[in-house]
């Protein structure tokens, strides 16, 4: 996934504060936001592959549930960045930033993310959260669970809630919670700019910050052993999907498992799926 951050994505912020800070700021210097590290990352986790795994091994997919809170906006009213007050509490920059983390994960999960009655809901709350002046550190909690929910019920669901630790009529099969702590200088979030002579402005720096958080968040879900064990006991009666397929199906499958199509270890997985 690429992310491009451009003048018209800061003209969507809602600008406040003084008359004087209520001016456009020029055009950033950030061209794309890259979410390979992260990919590559929980690719090589054995939490993730015994995920992704189980997965195919039983034939399942999971949809995925973004969320924010009233109280998480809130935080996020008063940025003061480069002489002007920031406020990214409307709901075009609210979903921009819920949705980076769903995203990612919807990048790193292929084919296993899709239409589902199991569903991986999440909700980052910054209403405890601190963003340094310098934009250079942000913490937020991450609140997460496993549900499993019909198709309706699914899109009957709020995105906005009043709090991010709350059910909302929903009883989890499992629910996780995990503090999010991100600095511009640690993160793993890679980028490129415009002009490599210019250096970031603070609101820049805190676009990179957040979006090292926003990717954590994925990080952390897709990667606990406990979602993965409060899967498999809840789907332990269901059959393992024929374990032989066809030729297209096992490509389908081995390209879900992110093998190249032109490596010996995709050709393996074709043959040992397929049984030929």
């Amino acid at each position: 996934m690429k992310l491009l951050v451009t003048l018209s994505l800061v003209t969507a912020f809602l600008l406040n504060g003084c008359a004087s800070f209520n001016t456009p700021p020029p055009a950033w210097n950030i061209k794309e936001i890259k979410t390979a590290p992260y990919v590559n990352r929980v690719n090589r986790s054995p939490d993730y592959q015994s995920l992704s795994t189980y997965l195919s091994q039983k034939g399942l997919s999971l949809s995925i549930l973004e969320q924010d809170s009233d109280s998480a906006r809130g935080a996020l009213a008063g940025i003061y960045a480069d002489g002007l007050y920031y406020n990214f509490t409307d709901e075009d920059t609210a979903q921009h930033i819920r949705e980076r983390t769903g995203s990612l994960m919807s990048e790193i999960l292929g084919g296993l993310e899709g239409p589902s009655d199991w569903v991986v809901g999440y909700c980052i709350d910054f209403s405890n959260g601190i963003a340094n002046v310098d934009m250079s550190s942000i913490k937020a909690d991450l609140y997460y669970s496993l549900s499993y929910m019909s198709a309706s019920h699914l899109a009957a669901r709020p995105h906005n809630l009043k709090s991010c630790d709350s059910d909302g009529g929903i009883t989890p099969i499992y629910r996780g919670k995990a503090r999010l702590t991100a600095t511009f200088d640690g993160a793993k979030t890679g980028y490129t700019v415009v002009n490599p002579a210019k250096p970031l402005r603070e609101i820049e720096r805190f676009d990179v910050t957040l979006s090292d958080l926003t990717y954590q968040a994925a990080e952390i879900i897709l990667t606990d052993r406990k979602l993965l064990d409060a899967l498999r006991k809840a789907t332990a009666t269901l059959a393992d999907r024929p374990s032989k397929l066809n030729q297209d199906d096992a490509k389908a499958l081995c390209t879900q498992l992110k093998l190249g199509n032109a490596t010996s270890a995709f050709k393996e997985c074709v043959q040992k799926l397929s049984g030929t």
